[in-house]
Parts: structure tokens; C-alpha cells; sequence
């Protein structure tokens, strides 16, 4: 944008507002399409995560609990399996 209003400025008078006007116009216009790319990336983004990602099992209290067997899953209901906590 600075660069064309550079330009702008060592243009005759005569053409100064047109050239201003045209520079500012292909700025907005080129700012909208970037942001409508944007937002159908975001929106592309999001239905791909929410098709594809897996989905967390509750159970009937809704606390989320890792699938039986997965890494790390540890079943809420056995107090001994809880981690120790180290400082």
C-alpha cells in the first residue's frame, strides 16, 4: 500500500485521485478474498477435525475416561490406580 500511494505521489495532479481511489479499491478487494480464504480454510479445518478426529466416550456421570486398554487410561472408580504425585 505504501508503495502505490509513493507512486501515487510523483503522478500528476491531474491523475492523483483516480490512481489513490484505484489503489485503495485493489487493496480492499484483495483484503476481502484473503479473509474469505481464511475463513473456508477455518471452516474446511474444523468439519475435517470433526469428521475425522476421534470422538471421547463418557460415561453416565460425564466425566471423560480413556478407551479400556489405550495408553495411559486409568478406570475412575479404582483409587489405587491414581498416580503419585511427586514435587
Amino acid at each position: 500500500m505504501a508503495a502505490a500511494l509513493a507512486v501515487v505521489h510523483r503522478a500528476p495532479a491531474v491523475a492523483r485521485p483516480v490512481l489513490r481511489a484505484a489503489a485503495f479499491n485493489a487493496f480492499g478487494v484483495g483484503f476481502t478474498v484473503a479473509c474469505m480464504v481464511g475463513a473456508g480454510v477455518a471452516v474446511a479445518g474444523a468439519l475435517y477435525s470433526f469428521r475425522f478426529l476421534p470422538g471421547r466416550s463418557r460415561t453416565a456421570t460425564g466425566v471423560t475416561v480413556a478407551a479400556p486398554g489405550a495408553a495411559g487410561a486409568v478406570d475412575p472408580a479404582d483409587p489405587s490406580a491414581a498416580l503419585p504425585l511427586t514435587v
